[in-house]
């Protein structure tokens, strides 16, 4: 078995495995006890794991050697299961920490996804829709009935900047609830349907909206060509009509809990807020953090007074409290924004709590056969996780002479990543990009190529090169372009999963000696690496010999290796 096999490479192979095509899952290339991995298993993990893992020739050898990561984690799980992981309480945390999110997740896809139908007639009405372009002001308020009165108010002649300055929650408020112009395509669904009925002048009716009820004034409505394409069109339909369905589930899940959020909660918890908003720049220079930022105002007589409620849950402000001290500092409510964002914030806990048992218990999400497959050999892999942490990690230890040691034989060596620029050309139609590669390669203009040649480049001062960088920004392109022999090659057309693509070397820039301290730390690094390494390749050989392993050679020679280790 090959010496660096890294658990990170097993584990991304156990998340494909069930992933195969039909015409291939009969071909059994290999059995661990009674598990069977067939040709379509091993063709899913050579398209997906990383290229470091990958044999170096298309060989039986070569096969078998990426054959022995697929067994490994086999054996892997069969081992902790045989050591009783499923039960530990280690496990249990760490799989409670994704068990709801997977389920949330399985909803969206196949209770959500995989039941919209998009038709060419809606992608053309849409595109056509997209040349419309308005200017506009909003109010959003919480309550249906509240929305009614405001619209009620404003049709009888009430100024509708100073009705959105008095009771509007979202963070244009103070602006009189001015948006700005927008056009469809860059608004949320349920205003663009407003929108399209509403002539200039005008106000919608109140419209339901993901935290409220809105309505929105129609300034000025003017006609525009649309700078996207209809394959823009295509996918916007699809995520509106993804989006209106799970918006239909959340309304039925929302009325069924009886979800509520109350006023007077929400106007002590916006009023309890800094009274100065963090610079979004101190964040990032890290000059305000969780231990030095400002907390929030809120008095002790008030943080038993509800905020949001549903079945069998409150809400409280002190709650709250506790909510918004533990989020990360981007993510806390802003005087800026109004009262919106604190809205948003409960209807996330909300669906975070709600969500998981819905899919499960309302929709049986886990009686559907691929999501009972995924689920179960996401547990494997969380228990091959806690084994790996258990058997390998814990058992290693560097000692500062061995990393002195690695040092003085390697100091030479001690370098920073070599970093590279590359630009690229980038089309679905293969015979399109191997026409531009073979004129970049005649002496034409690549950057020029490129933005002739590529898809999604309307604009002519676009940039064509991806900036200059350490391999594994851009893994699928990074593989070949790390490999081109010096600045100026071109590489030979290569398809990734967003088209077939070119790419032109354009600078290297060769790594620099390292800092001592920086040395060190990349030594003692690299040296548990390679022990951890050592000692797993060991422990699997000896768990290997547990269990009935068979290898078919003669399937294994009929599977294609998507990809070889380049050098």
């Amino acid at each position: 078995m090959k010496r660096n096999i890294l658990i990170a490479a097993i584990l991304v192979a156990a998340v494909y495995l069930s992933c195969s095509p039909a015409d291939k899952d009969e071909m059994v290339v290999a059995t661990v006890e009674d598990v069977e991995l067939t040709v379509a298993d091993f063709e899913k993990t050579s398209e997906i794991i990383g290229s470091e893992y990958l044999p170096d020739t298309n060989s039986i050898e070569g096969k078998i050697e990426l054959l022995d990561y697929m067994i490994a984690k086999e054996v892997m799980a069969l081992r902790a299961k045989e050591l009783g992981y499923h039960k530990d309480k280690r496990y249990v945390g760490f799989w409670e920490t994704y068990r709801n999110p997977y389920l949330v997740q399985a909803l969206t896809k196949y209770y959500i996804a995989d039941k919209v139908k998009v038709t060419d007639r809606m992608v053309k009405d849409y595109y056509d829709n997209m040349s419309e372009e308005f200017v506009l002001s909003q109010i959003t308020v919480l309550d249906s009935m509240e929305a009614v009165r405001i619209r009620e108010e404003i049709l009888e002649g009430a100024d509708f900047a100073e009705m959105a300055r008095r009771y509007s929650i979202a963070p244009t408020a103070d602006s009189g609830g001015e948006i700005g112009t927008m056009n469809i395509g860059r608004m949320f669904w349920w205003i663009e349907e407003a929108l399209l009925n509403t002539g200039e002048g005008e106000i919608t009716p109140v419209v339901h909206v993901e935290n409220g009820y809105s309505i929105i004034k129609v300034h000025d409505r003017r006609t525009i060509q649309p700078n996207e394409d209809m394959e823009f069109a295509r996918k916007r339909v699809r995520h509106v009509e993804e989006q209106k369905r799970l918006k239909e589930v959340k309304e039925e899940i929302a009325e069924k809990m009886n979800f509520k959020i109350y006023p007077d909660g929400l106007e002590i918890a916006y009023n309890s807020l800094p009274e100065k908003d963090i610079p979004n720049k101190d964040i990032v220079e890290r000059k305000v953090t969780r231990k030095n930022a400002p907390e929030l105002n809120l008095r002790d007589e008030f943080k038993g007074m509800l905020l949001a409620s549903y079945e069998g849950r409150d809400i409280t402000l002190e709650d709250y409290e506790y909510i918004y001290n533990n989020l990360a500092l981007p993510d806390r409510p802003r005087r800026e924004q109004g009262k919106y964002m604190i809205v948003d914030l409960m209807h996330k806990k909300f669906f975070n709590d709600v969500l998981p048992g819905y899919a499960e218990n309302e929709l049986k999400i886990l009686e559907y056969p691929p999501v009972k497959e995924r689920y179960e050999k996401k547990k494997e892999e969380v228990m091959v996780n806690l084994l790996y942490r258990e058997s390998v990690m814990n058992n290693i230890t560097v000692t500062t002479g061995e990393v002195e040691q690695y040092i003085e034989e390697h100091r030479d060596e001690l370098k920073t990543q070599e970093q590279r620029d590359y630009a690229l050309i980038l089309n679905s139609d293969r015979e399109i990009v191997e026409k531009a590669a073979q004129l970049a390669r005649e002496g034409g203009n690549f950057s020029k190529l490129a933005l002739e040649h590529s898809e999604h480049i309307e604009d002519k001062n676009s940039k064509v090169n991806v900036g200059i960088g350490v391999e594994g920004r851009y893994p699928a392109l990074d593989e070949v372009a790390f490999s081109l022999p010096a600045e100026g090659s071109i590489s030979e057309p290569f398809k990734t999963a967003r088209g077939w693509v070119v790419i032109k070397l354009l600078e290297i820039q060769e790594g620099k000696k390292l800092s001592d301290a920086n040395a060190r730390r990349f030594v003692e690094q690299h040296l548990k690496k390679k022990k951890e390494n050592d000692l797993f390749e060991k422990k699997v050989q000896e768990w290997r010999k547990r269990y009935n392993i068979t290898i078919n050679e003669e399937n294994l020679e009929k599977a294609e290796l998507a990809r070889l280790k380049r050098g």
